[in-house]
């Protein structure tokens, strides 16, 4: 199909008139009444009904519109495409990743960046499917699975479990960590077992010979956070304080080491035109989530509205 008769077939339909749409376009009024003509040929379908010498759109010309808008609209996307190919420009880059990482970490992201970069748009996956989806159409994947293949991939940092209690709690008046140990004893609101955060704890808890006493499993991070904040037990999640609640790190018994984090990975595909803009991203990220773990280490009540 020639595009030009399909935006000449637009102008028509916006300016009203053959001839105030060649005084737009800059073509001649009889050329363009014969590039009409043989795009209906083209087509096979009439587009306009030309009586008394006025054109006005015909019941298949009306529908054919909003295709023709698409059609144009798909070609421009194209053309874009096509030139950032040839200059290793990207303009939109899709991250794949959890919700939690969504939520938690790239929403409060794409709020630091400017206007002339990238479009950074998220595409939610599980934690064992994201980087999966750079074959569909991710330009970036975020997950704390570990990363095999050939992927190009780096550490971006480390998010802590953190241990939600409400404001009266004894924890509260804490400004640091509490120890696995003393959390087990507690009733707890925990993420189900199939959770990346609960796999960690779970080991943690292991590993010390511990074992948990009153556990009460929920799928949402934010509703856990709502029952601790409400002190009905202590929520353990990744995610930042919320709903007035204070937040503590989560210690190993007689550890020395750091308390219980996920570690995060980001991946790509090392061919993808745009590998240097996609690792730069990825590195931003990462400054950014170094930056906000020093603020929620330093200030764990700051944020009770996130």
């Amino acid at each position: 199909m020639d595009l030009r008769r399909v935006e000449h077939f637009l102008a028509v339909v916006d300016a009203g008139t053959v001839t105030a749409a060649a005084e737009q376009i800059r073509i001649a009024q009889p050329a363009l009444s014969r590039q009409l003509l043989q795009f209906e040929r083209d087509l096979g379908i009439r587009l306009f009904d030309r009586a008394r010498g006025r054109l006005a759109l015909t019941p298949a010309g009306r529908e054919f519109v909003p295709v023709a808008r698409e059609l144009m609209a798909h070609a421009d996307r194209t053309r874009a495409a096509a030139r950032h190919l040839a200059e290793g420009v990207l303009d939109r880059l899709l991250v794949a990743a959890p919700a939690a990482t969504i939520t938690e970490l790239l929403a409060p992201f794409l709020g630091t960046l400017g206007r002339k970069e990238p479009l950074v748009l998220v595409r939610e996956v599980s934690t064992t499917r994201a980087y999966a989806a750079l074959e569909t159409g991710a330009d970036l994947a975020i997950s704390p699975a570990s990363v095999t293949g050939s992927l190009a991939h780096l550490r971006i940092g480390a998010v802590p479990l953190r241990a939600h209690v409400a404001p009266d709690h004894p924890w509260a008046q804490r400004s640091g960590t509490v120890e696995l140990a003393e959390l087990v004893e507690e009733r707890l609101f925990l993420l189900p077992q199939d959770n990346v955060s609960r796999v960690e704890l779970d080991l943690a808890v292991a590993r010390a010979g511990l074992a948990f006493g009153e556990v009460t499993e929920c799928a949402v991070g934010r509703v856990i956070q709502a029952h601790a904040a409400a002190g009905r037990g202590v929520g353990v999640t990744t995610d930042l304080p919320r709903f007035g609640a204070r937040s503590l790190r989560i210690a190993p018994p007689g550890a020395s080491g750091e308390p219980l984090q996920i570690v995060l990975h980001a991946a790509w595909d090392p061919t993808h035109f745009a590998a240097e803009v996609i690792e730069s991203m990825a590195r931003r990220i990462g400054s950014f989530l170094a930056t906000v773990g020093q603020a929620a280490r330093w200030t764990p009540t700051s944020h009770p509205d996130r």
